[in-house]
C-alpha cells in the first residue's frame, strides 16, 4: 500500500492509524477518507472487528455485574470470559498494527467481507 490519501497522510500510516484507537479511529477514516481504497478496507475492518468486539466486551461486563448480585461463581466464570476476550482482542490489536505497518494487508475471517461491502 503506497501513496497519498485524501486526507493528506500516506497511505500506510493512515492504515496503522485506522487501527491505533480500535473502532473510534476506523470510523474517523472511513469518514474523512474517500479515495484510497486500501485506507478504507482497514478503517472499516478495524470499525467491524473492534466494533463486535467492544459490545461483546460491554455485554459480558453488563451480565457480570447482575451475575455478581446474584451467584458469585457465576460473576467469576463471566469475569475470566471477559478477561480472556480481552486478552484476546489486545493481542489482536498489536498484530493488526505491526502487520499493516508492514505494509501487509491481513483480512480477518467473517469480518473482511463485511469491511468490503462498508468500504466501498
Amino acid at each position: 500500500m503506497s501513496g497519498s490519501t485524501s486526507t493528506g497522510l500516506d497511505a500506510r500510516l493512515a492504515a496503522v492509524l485506522c487501527y491505533a484507537g480500535w473502532w473510534v479511529t476506523g470510523i474517523v477514516f472511513l469518514v474523512a477518507e474517500r479515495q484510497h481504497p486500501g485506507v478504507r478496507f482497514h478503517a472499516a475492518q478495524s470499525t467491524v472487528v473492534f466494533g463486535a468486539l467492544s459490545v461483546v466486551l460491554l455485554g459480558l461486563g453488563g451480565a457480570s455485574a447482575v451475575a455478581l448480585l446474584l451467584q458469585g461463581h457465576v460473576f467469576q466464570v463471566l469475569q475470566g470470559a471477559g478477561n480472556l476476550i480481552w486478552l484476546g482482542a489486545v493481542l489482536l490489536w498489536a498484530a493488526l498494527l505491526v502487520r499493516t505497518f508492514r505494509g501487509e494487508t491481513w483480512r480477518l475471517p467473517l469480518a473482511s467481507g463485511l469491511a468490503d461491502k462498508i468500504a466501498k
